[in-house]
């Protein structure tokens, strides 16, 4: 683990702006390269977003996402759930310039391919283990409940608060 990432040496980074080179690679300050290691897993986010783990972090959110669902790996909403949150995913290396190199596929995505003087904000979402890579000025906008991704996140609450009001249930008695 890097030594950044240890609990008892935390480290805050809010939100950075970083330009976008043509060859669709983003510079990491280095804090954030302390947090994630050499090698990223880049996930799709909501809307034009993108979410960027270190590869342990990103088998902690499959695993919670895993047991969040519970044993009905048949439900075709898993389907959908697995595929927004968990499949699109592309592992990555950051070079020793700290340059990570965006795929084509997550760029066009988020509307950056082919964009002159392109930027990225990037977020530190540090209690979900993950950081958030956005085109610039849209971090802000509102969810979209038409987008996929944010539909996948909206079958998966529903089924945490589902199983919880059923935990709560069966610890009642009748008296």
């Amino acid at each position: 683990m890097p030594e950044a990432r240890k609990k008892d040496n935390p480290v805050r980074i809010d939100m950075t702006l970083h330009p976008l080179d043509k060859s669709g690679r983003v510079t990491l300050k280095q804090g954030q390269r302390d947090l994630l290691g050499n090698e990223v897993v880049l996930t799709y986010g909501p809307r034009t977003s993108m979410r960027m783990f270190a590869t342990d972090d990103f088998e902690t959110y499959k695993a919670d996402i895993i047991a969040g669902w519970g044993s009905n790996l048949m439900d075709p909403d898993w389907d959908q759930v697995t595929r927004q949150l968990i499949d699109c995913k592309f592992a990555c290396k950051i070079d020793a310039q700290g340059r990570l190199r965006i795929p084509a596929n997550f760029l066009d995505r988020s509307g950056l391919a082919d964009k002159k003087d392109a930027e990225v904000e990037i977020i530190h979402r540090e209690q979900m283990g993950y950081f958030e890579i956005w085109p610039r000025g849209q971090v802000g906008i509102p969810e979209d409940p038409d987008d996929p991704f944010y539909r996948a996140r909206r079958l998966l609450s529903d089924r945490l608060r589902e199983q919880k009001a059923a935990s709560a249930g069966e610890g009642r008695t009748n008296a």
